[in-house]
Order: C-alpha cells, then structure tokens, then sequence
C-alpha cells in the first residue's frame, strides 16, 4: 500500500515539475484549474448528505474546470479578470 502511493507521488511530482519548468504557462494553469476540479468533486461528495449521482458530480467538475480555465485565459491575456478594481494596484 505504501509503495503505491510512492510510485503515485514520484509520478505526480514529475508532471508538477515538468508543467513548472514548461516555458508555456497554459501547462501550469491547466494543472491547477485540474486539481481544483477535482477538489471540488471531493467536496461535494464528502459534504453533501446524500452524494449526488455521478452526473451531476462530473458535470459540476467539468464546469469547474471550465470556469477555471476561462478565467485563467483572461489573466494570462493581460486583460484582468473584471473584479479587479485598477485603484487597488500597488504602484
């Protein structure tokens, strides 16, 4: 059991590495918007009383990811995100 998760943590440390050294930052960011998906997967299921069916989990998965990667574009594009209010910058 415990050799299993240290295979798992070699692997997932490598992939983190390699998307960390990637000279393009959408490896990165799609990393992280992954993660998060499957986050929030875990947390619908450990929170609500009765788990949703699995559509409807890797439906709000998906749209999660989704929305993380809409709001990554922006940021990435330079054009701010539309909460940000300018006056708060530290200059």
């Amino acid at each position: 059991m415990l050799g299993q998760r240290i295979v798992t943590a070699v692997i997932l440390l490598a992939i983190l590495a390699a998307a960390m050294i990637s000279a393009n930052p959408w490896w990165f960011v799609a990393l992280l918007a992954l993660a998060a998906a499957c986050a929030n997967w875990e947390w619908l299921r450990l929170t609500l009383p009765q788990p949703p069916s699995p559509l409807v989990s890797i439906g709000v998965a998906v749209l999660l990811f989704g929305g993380m990667l809409a709001l990554a574009s922006a940021w990435l594009a330079g054009g701010g995100v539309g909460w940000r209010d300018p006056a708060w910058v530290m200059r």
